[in-house]
Formats: structure tokens, sequence, C-alpha cells
């Protein structure tokens, strides 16, 4: 067990097993690493892999104080108008409370994204209040009861940038179903709508609100009641989008 100089618990570990282990000598090398020695029977594990013997071994053991420092990894991944951050902590320290901290080129100091009390040894968070093309940095703090501190490497994303289009469906000619995809540049409230050549609504596809991004939608060749439409030239547009033109699609049977 280790203690600040407070006398408060920062870590523990143990060692060995239902056999008789002992620990005869014990200290600390010019270094600061940890080192043991005495005797165990069965099976010892001081990391790494487990050590075997039989009824009487002797062991020497060096723990350097870094590995008992907490483990900690955070993972970014740009999502349509936002960052997804997923962290993962693994730690033998008593820990109390977790900070997701990002910056980027227009701050001098880094701005507090998520924060809260250490419970799951994992979290995630949906950073949406980032800007199209800017880059982020992202890490994570935890601390000790004590104040001690630990941070996570520090990593780095970029939000994509996108641009608004319609594009061709796939397969074109099709029977009976093809694909839809579109390119949002910002959040909208969109709805892919076919309509055949007279301009009779067809089918009202994929409507609600939707963030900036990429979204493929699949057409099955019926009507909103459900009917199979016959072969013919048709159209397909964006509504709740200006600047955008429809295209044509061809169902063949």
């Amino acid at each position: 067990v280790r203690f600040d100089p407070s006398g408060q618990v920062l870590w523990g570990e143990r060692f060995g097993d239902a056999g008789a282990d002992d620990a005869v000598g014990i200290g600390v090398d010019a270094a600061g690493d940890l080192v043991l020695t005495g005797r165990f029977a069965g099976a010892i594990d001081f990391g790494g892999a487990p050590l075997y013997g039989s009824s009487s071994n002797v062991y020497l053991a060096k723990l350097g104080e870094g590995s008992m420092e907490p483990i900690l990894s955070i993972t970014v991944l740009p999502r349509a108008g936002a960052i997804e951050a997923q962290w993962d902590i693994s730690s033998r320290w008593t820990l109390e409370r977790f900070f997701v901290l990002r910056d980027n080129s227009s701050r001098t100091e880094p701005k507090i994204v998520a924060a809260g009390t250490l419970g799951p040894s994992s979290g995630v968070l949906m950073d949406r209040d980032v800007a199209p093309g800017e880059t982020y940095r992202y890490e994570l703090v935890v601390t000790t009861p004590t104040g001690v501190q630990f941070r996570s490497p520090v990593v780095t994303t970029t939000v994509p940038v996108y641009t608004t289009q319609l594009s061709q469906n796939f397969p074109n000619p099709f029977n009976p179903r093809t694909s839809i995809s579109y390119v949002l540049a910002a959040r909208a409230d969109v709805a892919l709508v076919i309509f055949d050549v007279s301009g009779t609504l067809v089918r009202r596809i994929d409507q609600g609100p939707r963030e900036a991004g990429e979204y493929v939608v699949e057409w099955d060749g019926r009507d909103d009641a459900g009917n199979a439409v016959g072969s013919g030239v048709y159209f397909y547009r964006l509504e709740g989008i200006s600047g955008v033109a429809p295209r044509k699609m061809v169902l063949l049977k």
C-alpha cells in the first residue's frame, strides 16, 4: 500500500495466492523503484505473467513506480457536426474525479467539456460545440481525493467540412430498389421527396431534422401507400434546402 504524507491511501496491490507467501526484504532503489524479495508457494504474479513453483520458492521482484500509475486512454472520432470522445481508466490508485479538457487554436486556456466523480472506468462524450474545419485537442485528467493529478496523452482530430449536395442514385436504372445519398453542410430539417414526371408526389422518405454529414437512404419502388409503382422516369429532390437541383432516375421492370 502507498500512502501520501497525510496518511491517505494512494494505491494498494496484492501478490500471491492461497499458498504460504511472504516478503523477507523490501526496499527502494536509487531510481525510486520498489524491490521485494521473499518466498512463495504455488504461484505469484507481479505483473506480466505468473511464476509457478512447488512448496518453497524464492523470488526477487522490482516494481517500477510508473507501472503503478493509472493507465488513461482517450480516443476522439469526428462525427457529423460533432466530435465523439471515448475514454478508459485503469488504476490501482483511489481516484475521485475526472475532467475532459479541450482546446484549439482560438483558445489560450483549455475548456472543460466533461467532468464528474469517478464511477465506471469508461465514458463517452458527444461534443457538438465545434466548428467545421477546426482542429481540436482533447486530454483526460483524473485526481485522487488528496489532489494528486494524472493526465492522459493529448489526442487531436479535425471536424470535417461538408458541402450540401444530392448525389445520383445507384444503381440507375434499378429494379426494384435503389440507394440515394446526400450531404448536408449544416443542420437542417429536410425530406427526400420522390415524384413522377407529372409532378405528382410518389413518396416522402428520410424526413426530419438532420445534423451536418453524409446520409444514404433506400427507396424500395413503393409509394406512400405501400403500393409498388410502375416502370418509368421518376425525380427526387431535397426539401428544406435551397439551391440543390433535383435528379432523375429510371425504374425498369
